[in-house]
């Protein structure tokens, strides 16, 4: 036999731990202590009364537009930040923009302003959920964020994928933009339609031109607007941007506001609306292809058509988190519901380079609970439709 076992009085310390025998005991003790730590920490932080962030101050709305305006790599959708339903946290040159949605303090997309200045605006995200009680959350973070949320210690799972179009090779030539050209020329020679683009400041009387559409689009689709990670039909917030119309017999059909970088070199398409009641088959791939065709014509880059949720997400299911498994089984198995691979094959008719989000939390089990929390901040408040509060659609 080896050694005899050594009398635990004579016995060091550490032999508690990293002894042979005596360890055994004292190893099991240890997890066992370390694990009623976590416990008991945890339910001290649900056991806290949480807070919430403060409503911005008008002062607060016009450095949130100074920092948007001179940001690098500012995304489009940063015009969210003028939603009515988010509060501002500044980090020197930068800026995130955040609700609470539950039990976290969650951050629309990546921070706003100077590049140098993100991490900092992450870490001030991460204090005031803290100081709050609340869990850090970034939704929709783009690729370029990952190495800061890691270095902070989030936990980071993929989303979906936004269809983003490079307008310099965008066109309508060739075999497969058949479909677009056929839509252009049913809709222009056939049914009379007009396209135009009207920029800010807006006529109030437009707002009484559009409201009908926007009112018959909610009808069809539940009456109900949204939130937090998509603008609505609300005059005040709509005001800041250009508005794409489409008329049939001068009458308007469809319309959608476009977010704008402020070099102006992205956009993006946020609340579309349309009667569906009322209007031909193929309006929106005429809409969406006037829009890209405009983005081209006036100097852009690039253009968002926006996001595939659960798109993209791992194929091997030997390797992909049970998040990921998740996700794709809700993807594949879910399309009654919300119709996700019509989203994609809509957007994929412009060839867009698919471009991953993601969504990022301290602690992998929270992030099936976050995801819920920020659809339930999406779905929004009941409230009457079309009324002068910003929220999604």
């Amino acid at each position: 036999m080896g050694g005899e076992r050594p009398d635990f009085a004579e016995a060091p310390w550490w032999a508690l731990l990293t002894g042979e025998h005596l360890g055994r005991p004292g190893r099991a003790l240890a997890v066992a202590a370390a694990a009623a730590i976590v416990v008991g920490a945890q339910w001290y932080l649900l056991s806290r009364a949480r807070g919430a962030p403060a409503p911005p101050a008008s002062e607060d709305i016009a450095h949130a537009e100074a920092v948007i305006a001179a940001a690098e790599d500012a995304l489009p959708d940063a015009q969210l930040a003028f939603t009515g339903d988010k509060s501002f946290l500044f980090a020197d040159a930068a800026m995130t923009m955040t609700a609470r949605g539950g039990g976290s303090l969650i951050a629309m997309g990546p921070p706003v302003g100077k590049r140098h200045d993100w991490r900092a605006a992450l870490a001030g995200l991460r204090a005031e959920a803290e100081r709050l009680s609340l869990r850090p959350v970034v939704y929709s973070a783009p690729p370029d964020l990952l190495p800061d949320l890691l270095d902070l210690n989030f936990r980071v799972e993929k989303i979906g994928e936004n269809a983003i179009v490079d307008l310099k090779d965008f066109s309508l030539a060739g075999a497969a933009r058949q479909k677009l050209r056929s839509a252009r020329r049913k809709f222009v020679e056939r049914e009379g339609a007009v396209f135009e683009v009207v920029g800010p400041p807006h006529a109030p009387a437009l707002w009484e031109t559009l409201r009908p559409v926007s009112g018959a689009w909610l009808e069809a689709h539940g009456g109900r607007e949204k939130a937090f990670s998509l603008g609505a039909f609300d005059e005040t917030y709509l005001s800041r941007h250009a508005i794409a119309i489409a008329r049939i017999h001068g009458r308007i059909v469809a319309f959608a506001n476009i977010w704008l970088t402020a070099d102006r070199k992205r956009g993006a398409v946020d609340l579309m609306r349309h009667d569906p009641s009322n209007t031909p088959n193929g309006l929106m791939d005429f809409l969406f292809t006037e829009i890209l065709l405009w983005a081209q014509t006036h100097g852009l880059e690039s253009f968002d058509l926006g996001m595939a949720p659960l798109a993209g997400l791992a194929e091997d299911a030997k390797y992909a988190s049970l998040f990921a498994r998740v996700g794709k089984l809700v993807h594949e198995r879910g399309e009654q519901f919300y119709g996700f691979k019509g989203l994609r094959a809509f957007k994929d008719k412009f060839d867009p380079r698919w471009e991953p989000r993601y969504i990022a939390a301290p602690g992998a089990w929270t992030l099936p609970i976050v995801l819920a929390e920020v659809a339930v901040l999406t779905n929004g408040p009941a409230r009457a439709a079309n009324t002068v509060h910003s929220g999604g659609a």
